[in-house]
């Protein structure tokens, strides 16, 4: 299992303990569910990311002023009205998701389908998920991506 850990807050963890504020590193030990016990310092934190082989990541892609400028792309605008299939005429939603990377996936739906011939193409897509502010693990989201006609 790959974690990615800020390292601003493992950074910011260790120079608040060093001052006696040790709320940041406990916020962190709480949210990868260490004991109690074994936890009395951001060493012990540290520790425990290391022996359970997390990997600690600076903050990426962080925008730049060239980001903001307009880019001219060759793109396929994809709107709401239904594919090209008569039996199965689904549509594409965007699903937006503000904990997980990437944010917007698309999904197809298929109201008024036959559910006894549509049947869902299923694509997986591996996510990176925020599970509290600084701390993200790997998983896996199976959307539909378009309907097909079954025969019995």
């Amino acid at each position: 299992m790959h974690v990615a850990l800020g390292l601003s807050l493992i950074v910011a963890s260790l120079s608040q303990a060093e001052k006696g504020h040790p709320r940041n590193w406990r916020g962190l030990a709480t949210c990868l569910h260490m004991q109690r016990a074994n936890v009395s310092s951001a060493h012990d934190v540290l520790r425990f990311i290391h022996r359970h082989r997390y990997m600690i990541v600076p903050l990426s892609n962080p925008p730049t002023s060239q980001q903001n400028a307009p880019i001219n792309r060759n793109t396929r605008h994809l709107s709401g009205t239904p594919q090209r299939s008569s039996r199965c005429p689904f549509t594409i939603e965007v699903v937006e998701d503000e904990d997980t990377v990437p944010r917007f996936l698309n999904r197809a739906s298929c109201r008024g389908c036959d559910i006894k011939h549509c049947k869902p193409v299923m694509y997986t897509h591996q996510l990176l998920f925020r599970k509290c502010k600084n701390y993200w693990t790997w998983t896996k989201k199976a959307l539909p991506v378009a309907y097909v006609w079954i025969l019995d």
